[in-house]
């Protein structure tokens, strides 16, 4: 399993924490405009601060929005909108979004009876295998 993990406050996008509550109830038309609103407005601004690391880190954590501007910069304009919509919808409107320690998911699988727990950080947080026992044949 691939599971968001939890992370210290100085890496909180605050925008998504604020915003997220709200937007996941809006009518799925309604979350999606709003979505590329913010998109519209706030992708410009990313853009103009992308190479000033202390502006991009403070804008980073106080914007909603979910860029891929220093990620990929060989991607055109289009793509880069389309990668922000879709991201920031996603973060903003994922009714299950749960973010788990890696000792908590470890702890939940053992208590499910998994064997072979491994427990490891990579991915979108926490990654984690196991094993369901082998259980004896019935009689």
């Amino acid at each position: 399993m691939d599971h968001y993990r939890i992370v210290g406050w100085r890496y909180t996008m605050f925008g998504v924490m604020a915003l997220r509550p709200f937007v996941k109830r809006l009518h799925p038309e309604a979350a999606l405009r709003f979505t590329r609103m913010l998109v519209r407005i706030l992708l410009p601004l990313h853009r103009a601060v992308r190479k000033v690391y202390f502006l991009n880190s403070i804008l980073y954590r106080i914007s909603p929005l979910v860029t891929f501007l220093n990620q990929y910069p060989e991607w055109s304009d289009e793509l880069q909108r389309e990668w922000a919509l879709l991201n920031t919808h996603d973060m903003l409107t994922a009714w299950y979004l749960h973010r788990l320690s890696a000792s908590r998911i470890e702890r939940i699988l053992k208590n499910l009876g998994a064997v072979d727990v491994q427990v490891t950080l990579g991915g979108n947080g926490v990654e984690a295998r196991c094993r369901r026992p082998v259980q004896a044949p019935a009689n």
